[in-house]
């Protein structure tokens, strides 16, 4: 069971830090992205999107409307993306892993 909870932590982790990039390098772009002007987007309107874009992205589901526009932000999706994939190989790797252990041992 403490497995999940690394596993939890890991992509809580994730989460954060991608969005925490994502307004740091793509703040200028959020009123375009939001459709107001860059005074009235306010800094929970920002972190609200950013953790949206951020699962969305890691989850792989990828609904598409909201998108970086400059090219780190882009760099910092494709490593987001890819992350994410990782995550999920790993996680089912240690399955398969104890699985096999247990049915070794018997």
């Amino acid at each position: 069971m403490t497995k999940i909870y690394k596993y939890m932590a890991y992509v809580l982790g994730l989460i954060l830090i991608s969005a925490a990039l994502i307004i740091i390098f793509e703040y200028d772009n959020f009123s375009e992205s939001m459709g107001k002007p860059l005074e009235g987007v306010t800094i929970i309107d920002v972190i609200i999107q950013t953790l949206w874009w951020s699962v969305v992205t890691i989850t792989a589901v990828g609904y598409g409307d909201v998108t970086p526009m400059s090219n780190l932000g882009k760099l910092i999706a494709m490593d987001c993306m890819l992350a994410g994939y990782a995550l999920k190989l790993y996680i089912l790797i240690d399955i398969f892993g104890h699985y096999t252990r247990t049915s070794n041992n018997s």
